[in-house]
């Protein structure tokens, strides 16, 4: 695995080639695709500001910085294609009910009022 010569590591390679996943034009290309295929909503992963504070994996807690400016940047975009985002809260070291209570609530109120939040239709 040598990402100088854009080689990732996965068994897979993306259709699209090498990307970043902050780029506008992938984004909105991907976005394209699953409006294509009849998808609307779409999970993301999602890293808690507290697992990146608390990361002692400095590299492993940039990333995590990263996927959160992402989400920003997914929400701008999902509601030029028409498509909802849910969030998947991803586990980390020291999680507990409380620290699961304030990740929830920032998301809450970060993203509840955004037209691309996904809310089901039968729980609102």
């Amino acid at each position: 695995y040598d990402p100088e010569q854009d080689e990732i590591g996965a068994v897979y390679y993306p259709m699209l080639g090498a990307y970043s996943s902050s780029d506008t034009h992938v984004i909105a290309t991907h976005f394209a695709m699953l409006l294509n295929a009849n998808v609307t909503v779409i999970v993301v992963s999602w890293h808690s500001p507290i697992a990146v504070q608390h990361n002692p994996d400095q590299a492993f807690a940039k990333k995590d910085e990263i996927t959160a400016k992402n989400l920003d940047l997914l929400f701008r975009l999902a509601s030029m294609y028409g498509m909802r985002i849910a969030i998947h809260l991803e586990p980390y070291t020291g999680r507990s009910a409380e620290s699961t209570f304030q990740d929830l609530q920032y998301l809450h109120e970060k993203y509840s009022h955004h037209p691309s939040y996904y809310k089901s239709d039968a729980h609102g």
